[in-house]
């Protein structure tokens, strides 16, 4: 057993001297962070540093005798991490900073978040050391029994500690040091409002929610390009507009933040997939995708472009054909010379039968015209046909049905993957809007007279 372990750090002390003979030939010697890992059923570990506002796992070691070792090419300091392979919350992972020729030595153990340098560290790690056991007593990780009654009153100090600790840092490089210092100012707010998120035993009602929460995006502006540098910038972005809803407070608009944070904000949404059309990524990129510089970045856009552009208003349409009710085939392409709504649904989708009464009553409006036709479109699977015809007779559905038999042609060209989905078409086969509002929505009906006119 012991031979065995010792060819593995063989192993792995060859790999590693071919990394640092790679950095000697380029000059540089690599920054190195080793140490031990204590913690339960945690047999391996990732190395994380923030890219576009989140972490990212850049290199994984295996353990090997609770032992890990990673080599980093870091021409700057830069604000790192050790964590688990699977990207978890900041809380989750061991902080530490550092740049080419840095030897650093920390030990987690119990859990990931609580850790302890050893040997010779630096003033800034001796700050992020002590500042994040705060973090973890004030706000342990995952803590469903740290309810708002426990937090609450510790809150003055943990946000008075967060701008003493934040004061401390101090380095030969101004730089990073003004990015620490805002990144454990603003790691005390993001904890704040990511824990009213988060599952918990008790919460509080509208009158007992922390009042400093009022202040959460006056406290993180975003208006600064170094925002675009943290590792919860990303999440931020989605967090602050969601905590002004619950607050009552004003809506918050990215339009406010850095252009590097815009940007930030663009590449996010694009990464995730939340972009619903291709006219809405498109609305964003003019605004904040433009001053995109990275080649992978620019890379990952002009993908997006060609596979989505096809989608967007005014491009064809792209056909589709299922059987009606009594078995016909019927095509998109059957109704040129008409605007065409088509309402993609479900017997199963609460949504889709909410918006039904809608539907009818936009239908009826329209009642009588020869320029425009309802195509309703199931994707009910194919055992439930049978609801499908009797829910359109109990409810007396009036246009035109087909049946898709489950999420098939026209949900991958049109990459639908909720419902209700509402598109329209124009009287020439093209691409009005392939995410047109509800019939709940007045503006549905103001988009259908204005195509109409033309």
């Amino acid at each position: 057993m012991k031979s065995k372990v010792m060819k593995r750090w063989l192993l792995t002390i060859w790999i590693l001297g071919i990394c640092l003979t790679g950095f000697a030939q380029a000059g540089s010697t690599p920054l190195l962070v080793k140490g031990t890992v204590d913690v339960p059923y945690v047999e391996e570990v990732g190395l994380y540093r923030s890219i576009d506002g989140f972490w990212e796992c850049v290199a994984t070691a295996k353990l090997m005798d609770g032992k890990y070792v990673f080599a980093l090419d870091a021409p700057q300091t830069e604000l790192l991490a050790v964590g688990l392979t699977t990207n978890t919350a900041t809380k989750q992972k061991a902080l530490f900073c550092g740049k080419n020729g840095d030897r650093i030595h920390m030990n987690i153990k119990e859990k990931m978040g609580n850790y302890a340098f050893e040997g010779e560290v630096s003033n800034n790690n001796q700050v992020l050391e002590a500042w994040e056991r705060e973090y973890q007593q004030v706000l342990p990780d995952n803590d469903i029994k740290n309810t708002w009654k426990v937090l609450y009153p510790k809150v003055d100090g943990f946000m008075k500690a967060s701008k003493n600790y934040a004061a401390k840092v101090k380095s030969e490089d101004a730089d990073f040091d003004a990015l620490l210092k805002l990144f454990i100012e603003t790691q005390a707010w993001f904890g704040l409002a990511d824990f009213h998120f988060q599952p918990a035993l008790e919460f509080p009602t509208a009158e007992e929610r922390l009042p400093l929460l009022a202040s959460l995006a006056e406290n993180v502006p975003m208006n600064t390009p170094l925002y675009a540098k943290l590792p919860m910038c990303g999440n931020l972005l989605f967090m602050i507009p969601a905590n002004q809803k619950v607050v009552g407070k004003p809506e918050w608009s990215v339009d406010s933040a850095s252009e590097a944070v815009q940007r930030v904000y663009f590449l996010t949404q694009l990464r995730f997939g939340y972009y619903k059309t291709y006219d809405e990524f498109m609305a964003d990129y003019e605004k904040y995708g433009k001053s995109v510089t990275d080649k992978k970045q620019l890379a990952q856009i002009e993908a997006y472009k060609q596979k989505n552009g096809y989608t967007a208003a005014g491009k064809p349409a792209i056909d589709f054909t299922y059987p009606d009710r009594n078995g016909k085939q019927v095509s998109l392409s059957d109704f040129k010379g008409k605007v065409v709504v088509v309402d993609v649904w479900a017997t199963w989708c609460g949504p889709c039968k909410a918006e039904i009464p809608h539907l009818k009553k936009l239908e009826k409006e329209f009642e009588g015209r020869d320029d425009i036709v309802f195509l309703g479109v199931s994707v009910d699977k194919a055992k439930d046909k049978e609801k499908w015809l009797k829910m359109i007779d109990d409810e007396q559905m009036a246009g035109i049905h087909l049946f898709a038999d489950g999420f098939s042609e026209i949900t991958k060209s049109y990459q639908i993957t909720g419902i209700p989905r509402f598109m329209v078409f124009d009287k020439q086969g093209n691409i009005v809007s392939t995410n047109a509002p509800r019939p709940s929505n007045p503006q549905l009906k103001t988009l259908l007279l204005n195509e109409l006119k033309k």
